[in-house]
């Protein structure tokens, strides 16, 4: 078994979260500073994830 102490350069990510990034990075590949239909997409998909992240810990997504 091995144990990781340096979090602070670097975290090891969890198998599960590992496979949502990757499906999603296939599905939604655009520019989330973009206009276009793929970047309004990505830009979605993260201000959803601050939404659901900043509820968590009850502050604000900003």
């Amino acid at each position: 078994m091995q144990v990781y102490f340096d979090n602070t350069a670097s975290t090891p990510i969890d198998v599960e979260v590992l496979d949502v990034m990757v499906q999603q990075m296939k599905e939604i590949y655009g520019n989330p500073s973009s206009v276009h239909h793929q970047g309004r997409k990505a830009r979605n998909l993260i201000e959803n994830g601050r939404r659901k992240i900043a509820s968590y810990f009850n502050v604000n997504p900003d």
